[in-house]
């Protein structure tokens, strides 16, 4: 985190407002901008079904880096420079290359850590942080406060939260001060789960309001058949659902 203090690039927190630039995120911190033109150029040219045949092919290229943990190329070999590296590197390196891989680290790492709140988000209140901003910012105080919960940098990276925590002040609102202090001091429940991708699958499922109305039975399909989990024991599904539903339930 002490690289972003250092950087003069927008707050990752500040890209939750748009999904649209959430997604574009991961596409910027691996293709750089000369790349990505002569994509759009390409699929330009392409027809309907192969734009779709084109998109395929490089979702599959771009998940292959991430399955081969061998490679030196890796998307996650990230190893921090020596203080003999890093003098060596400022020393040799022309300026305009320097701001270059900055931007690309800045890019990297922004991707990631707002994916990875995007995820947590997910798992403790069934919405991405995209989602409770957005619902914040409609004025909803309760999604103000989850949204505190899972990425404090919110109060400070978007205006919204920055006015809402003036006039929590201005007004002496208790309450919401109050909520406002558990938020902050509460725990992660996301980052506690031993298996996240059944509790993406509640979520899921919960979003669609289907976790109460299907059987124990039918949701225990349907996490077998997407291997989050593996098990004919319909009480485990029957535990798990109730601890998810649970936390859910819980406000601020």
């Amino acid at each position: 985190m002490i690289f972003f203090c250092n950087v003069k690039y927008p707050d990752w927190a500040s890209y939750y407002e748009s999904q649209q630039k959430l997604d574009v995120l991961p596409i910027l911190a691996f293709f750089d901008s000369e790349q990505i033109k002569d994509l759009a150029a390409e699929l330009e040219r392409l027809s309907p079904d192969e734009v779709v045949r084109r998109r395929k092919e490089i979702e599959d290229e771009f998940f292959e880096l991430f399955d081969d943990d061998e490679s030196e190329s890796s998307p996650f070999d990230v190893r921090f420079m020596t203080p003999q590296e890093e003098a060596e590197y400022l020393r040799d390196t022309p300026l305009d290359q320097r701001q270059k891989d900055l931007l690309h680290s800045y890019l990297f790492f922004t991707a990631f850590v707002t994916q990875t709140f995007q995820f947590l988000a997910l798992a403790t209140h069934g919405k991405t942080m995209h989602e409770l901003v957005t619902i914040a910012m409609s004025g909803d105080d309760i999604a103000f406060c989850q949204a505190i919960q899972v990425d404090r940098t919110v109060l400070f990276a978007i205006p919204y939260f920055r006015q809402r925590l003036i006039r929590m002040q201005l007004g002496n609102e208790r309450n919401m001060l109050e909520s406002l202090g558990r938020a902050i001091s509460g725990k992660l429940w996301g980052n506690r789960f031993p298996n996240p991708e059944l509790w993406i699958t509640f979520s899921i499922l919960n979003r669609v309001e289907l976790l109460k109305s299907l059987s124990n039975k039918q949701i225990l399909d349907i996490c077998v058949r997407l291997k989050v989990l593996k098990t004919d024991d319909e009480n485990i599904i029957s535990k798990r659902k109730s601890e998810f539903l649970r936390r859910q339930g819980r406000t601020f």
